[in-house]
């Protein structure tokens, strides 16, 4: 008898497990999925870091960033950094918001608002949380931001205004060059930003890491919860935020 309902245990489970990934998406699956694995990674890299695994690693890459200075580099990190800033994510916000009021994408503007909105939040609560330094390996041309160090910022705020308006230029644009296009450009406005940091001597590389994995996390967290409210609700968001492939429309 044992015997003979254990393949039928195991018919029924995968049954059961396949029914679920259908119902749910695998889209929702590895989103969820790559949510807890940042997460995962940002909780062992904070434990290196109380640890002070890490010093002489963020010592080192800092100061050889250092030594490519030269005032044609200041301008060009200048630049990214100030777009990293939150002046610079405020108004990008601001004007996509309201471009996409304008546009009559009523849920991608919230989409928006809870992306940054979060992701600052979290950038707060984690900085008084670890309480780290600022670098101070060289004397700064610039002042010393007053807030504390890991994560930064400015990685953690760019890295969610540019990867959530990939994410609804991917939706709403119908062309696949603007759409590939439009993402290298804010991939590499992520990563400079992160670097102009370094390179300002004002953020570790481990902030700027830290920065990019808790926003990651909170990026794939929103955007899951997307696909697991449009599962819920398919008819309602239909009319909410109708895709460019069915509609036809675009930004």
């Amino acid at each position: 008898m044992v015997s003979n309902t254990r393949p039928e245990g195991r018919s029924f489970f995968w049954t059961v497990l396949l029914n679920l990934l259908r119902q749910i998406g695998l889209y929702i699956i590895v989103g969820l999925g790559g949510a807890l694995l940042l997460l995962y990674l940002f909780a062992e890299l904070t434990e290196d870091l109380l640890a002070n695994e890490f010093k002489t690693i963020d010592n080192n890459f800092e100061l050889w960033v250092h030594s490519f200075a030269n005032p044609g580099l200041d301008l060009f990190f200048n630049f990214f950094t100030t777009i990293g800033g939150v002046p610079g994510i405020t108004i990008l916000t601001a004007a996509s918001f309201v471009f996409l009021l304008w546009k009559r994408h009523f849920y991608s503007a919230i989409i928006l608002l809870l992306a940054v909105g979060g992701g600052l939040l979290i950038n707060l609560v984690l900085k008084e949380l670890f309480k780290r330094p600022r670098p101070a390996l060289w004397e700064n041309t610039i002042a010393p931001p007053s807030s504390f160090s890991f994560p930064s910022g400015h990685a953690t705020m760019s890295f969610c205004f540019f990867t959530i308006m990939i994410w609804i230029i991917f939706h709403l644009l119908k062309s696949r060059g603007l759409q590939i296009g439009l993402a290298v450009v804010m991939v590499f406005t992520i990563l400079m930003v992160g670097l102009s940091r370094i390179y300002l001597g004002v953020h570790y590389p481990t902030d700027v890491v830290g920065g990019y994995l808790s926003a990651g996390f909170w990026i794939l967290l929103l955007v899951s919860g997307d696909g697991i409210f449009k599962k819920l609700h398919l008819p309602r968001s239909r009319e909410i935020i109708p895709p460019a492939s069915r509609t036809g429309n675009q930004i």
